[in-house]
């Protein structure tokens, strides 16, 4: 028997899937009692309805005519049952303008009984799909998902073992005036069956006064009658529940390594980060907000994976990037980076987030003064070219070195809390100055980075992390029982593997980054230096607009005192493997040093050797 077969064999004809009941055949039709009628000689009788009740019985519908009544029916009423095969008549009464005739089989009937149904409202046409158009969905279930096939033809007992049927009990009467007490089984009832790219979807309507954790409850019987070791269940809507076989990884196979950087989408203000479980691109939309969390344990992929979506900025944005772990993993994006800075030492960012953060103020008074518009993300392409403004990026590679102060001396204590404001501040006021700060850890705590800006931080992206508190940390909570999680759904070396909150989309997406190796994108990068510097842009513009630099109002403190040396019997830290090293490319004030071939491109101009062309 087919799954189809299987499937419509328990669906009843006003659309119910009902098993366990007594399948009723209809002995008769209107026109075969009026010929009964006939037999027993009564003219005066016509039939305008059969109803088939319980038990084999059925009831008569009669219309009464010169002078008939009750009393006729009653007086020819075995009479009748014998012509239509019955043994007894069990009842005659009177309904509106009809006289009903109930009659069947001479049998002793039940004082209680038990019967099985699905839920009301079940469309009898239930739809089996496949993600690919033209692809066998009914096939492909039966040999992808045998024994989950299987069990639709005794769904009922699966559904009932599971403990997801509802009981009722009601009361009925008899044919014999008897009373019955019925004690029904209500069961979920499928809707759609679907293979999707992560595997087969079954969703079910469920019975009313079932909530999730009922499913929830159910899983461990469910996944062992359909071998389902991954099934998952969410709520997608009230009352339907989707239940996730999860068996197949649809980002595997793919070659998801970069021969160079994907452009900036300077339009829209969005890089390109890799592709969705869906097979859509994902893309990181910067316009509009000004934070970025980005976590994951070491060796997950976090450096590869952003480094293509860094490159891709050149020529278009300013950058600054301070590594915590003083190593050589951003060293292929170096020559495109107004700071870049290789130290773990809690005041190694502190100057230049000062600096930005003075700037910001600045820059974002003189393009207010000079267009009239308060939101960076709000000019046009024509107004950054001629004003020569592009976003600022902070990269901020291990934070926690320069946000968490747990165990730090009180000077060493004062710098983090500097560090933190300027951030915060930042993060908060960034959507409309342009700044976006992106903050990277393989610790997501409240100590690295502090709640206080990963709540304003509006992006977050996290590779595999190994708790669910971690995933909390970086992503937040409210995300839904069936949003993908990091430490779930994502496999300790499944490098590049991540979970995105997407803005763009409006839900959290399982994805895998595109990459590109940072020995690789260095010949590429090498070929350009850092934008216009833009805090020296910020006061040539405030000087087009009429504005002395020092009528600009900013909230900036002076930078923290460097941390005292300890004394020797304290134990310290091991030292930094080098001193830190900071490059930044001159100011306008001093000559800058010729560099082949490096050419310096402004936000919108394209060199006419465009190293990004082809790629």
């Amino acid at each position: 028997m087919g799954i189809g077969q299987a499937i419509g064999r328990h669906f009843d004809r006003n659309g119910g899937l009902v098993t366990g009941t007594i399948a009723r055949k209809l002995r008769g039709d209107v026109g075969y009692v009026e010929r009964a009628l006939e037999q027993a000689g009564e003219h005066r009788i016509r039939c305008v309805g059969v109803e088939n009740g319980a038990y084999g019985t059925q009831t008569i519908v009669l219309s009464m005519h010169s002078g008939a009544d009750l009393n006729t029916v009653k007086a020819r009423g075995d009479l009748i049952a014998g012509f239509l095969g019955h043994d007894r008549v069990y009842g005659i009464k009177r309904r509106g303008g009809h006289v009903l005739l109930t009659i069947g089989p001479d049998r002793d009937f039940p004082s209680e009984r038990e019967e099985y149904a699905t839920v009301d409202g079940v469309d009898a046409d239930l739809r089996v799909t496949h993600h690919e158009s033209g692809r066998d969905a009914v096939d492909e279930l039966a040999a992808g998902y045998p024994r989950f096939a299987d069990s639709i033809g005794s769904y009922v007992e699966v559904f009932t073992t599971a403990g997801l049927a509802v009981k009722s009990v009601t009361k009925e009467p008899n044919p014999d005036g008897s009373a019955c007490t019925v004690t029904t089984w209500t069961v979920p009832g499928f809707t759609h069956l679907h293979i999707s790219p992560t595997g087969l979807l079954v969703a079910l309507k469920g019975v009313p006064g079932q909530t999730l954790n009922t499913y929830r409850g159910a899983l461990p019987h469910l996944v062992t009658a359909w071998n389902a070791k991954n099934l998952s269940v969410s709520e997608p809507e009230g009352g339907t529940y989707l239940l996730a076989f999860n068996d197949r990884d649809p980002l595997k196979g793919r070659d998801y390594r970069l021969q160079g950087p994907h452009r900036y989408d300077a339009d829209a203000g969005r890089s390109l980060l890799g592709v969705g479980t869906d097979g859509r691109e994902v893309w990181i939309s910067w316009a509009g907000n000004a934070g970025l969390v980005i976590a994951g344990a070491p060796g997950t992929g976090k450096t590869a994976s952003l480094l293509p979506v860094l490159a891709g900025m050149a020529g278009q944005a300013e950058i600054h990037l301070v590594d915590g772990k003083a190593m050589f993993d951003w060293e292929g994006i170096s020559p495109i980076c107004r700071t870049y800075i290789r130290s773990g030492k809690p005041d190694a960012p502190q100057e230049m987030l000062r600096r930005v953060y003075a700037a910001s103020k600045r820059r974002g008074e003189a393009v207010y003064r000079l267009t009239g518009e308060s939101n960076f993300w709000l000019l046009n392409r024509q107004q950054r070219r001629e004003l020569g403004v592009t976003p600022v990026f902070i990269i901020l590679d291990e934070c926690q070195k320069f946000l968490d102060w747990s165990g730090m001396e009180k000077d060493e204590k004062a710098i983090v809390a500097a560090n933190r404001k300027y951030i915060r501040e930042m993060v908060q006021e960034g959507r409309s100055a342009g700044v976006v700060v992106i903050l990277i850890t393989q610790k997501p705590t409240s100590e690295s980075i502090p709640t206080i800006i990963r709540d304003n931080a509006a992006l977050r992206l996290s590779y595999y992390v190994r708790s669910s508190a971690a995933a909390i940390a970086v992503l937040g909570t409210g995300r839904g029982d069936g949003a993908p999680s990091p430490e779930r759904d994502i496999k300790n070396g499944q490098l590049g593997r991540f979970v995105y909150d997407d803005t763009e989309r409006g839900v959290a997406v399982l994805g895998q980054s595109f990459f590109l190796p940072g020995k690789e994108a260095l010949p590429i990068m090498e070929r350009w230096n850092p934008v216009v510097d833009q805090s020296d842009l910020a006061d040539d513009l405030l000087r087009r607009a009429g504005i002395s630099v020092d009528d600009v109002v900013l909230d900036v403190d002076e930078p923290a005192p460097t941390p005292k040396a300890k004394a020797p019997e304290v134990a310290e830290p091991a030292p930094e493997p080098e001193a830190p090293e900071t490059t930044e490319t001159p100011t306008a004030s001093e000559p800058e040093p010729p560099q082949e071939p490096a050419v310096t491109v402004a936000e919108e101009e394209v060199p006419t050797d465009d190293p990004f062309a082809g790629l």
